[in-house]
């Protein structure tokens, strides 16, 4: 059965959210695939600095004293905007 090319890449109810391509391939899935490197190093990133920030302020919270006061200093300079 032949189906009419402008009805896939219409995209009829997010059954192809970004439509087709000119040879009737899924826009959204090409992206991904293309992006999953990209995906998976911003994923690894985030992550990764979640891991060190949790364990960093946990250590300087639960010693406290002069490292809590460091760790709070250095992350004040190193913020945006926190000096105003």
């Amino acid at each position: 059965m032949l189906q009419h090319r402008g009805w896939f890449r219409s995209g009829l109810l997010g059954t192809y959210p970004l439509g087709t391509d000119h040879i009737g391939c899924d826009v959204l899935s090409r992206l991904l695939y293309g992006a999953r490197v990209s995906l998976g190093v911003g994923c690894a990133a985030t992550t990764l600095s979640v891991v060190v920030a949790l364990l960093i302020g946990g250590v300087a919270g639960f010693v406290g004293g002069k490292l809590d006061l460091a760790v709070q200093r250095v992350v004040g300079d190193l913020s945006p905007g926190a000096a105003e």
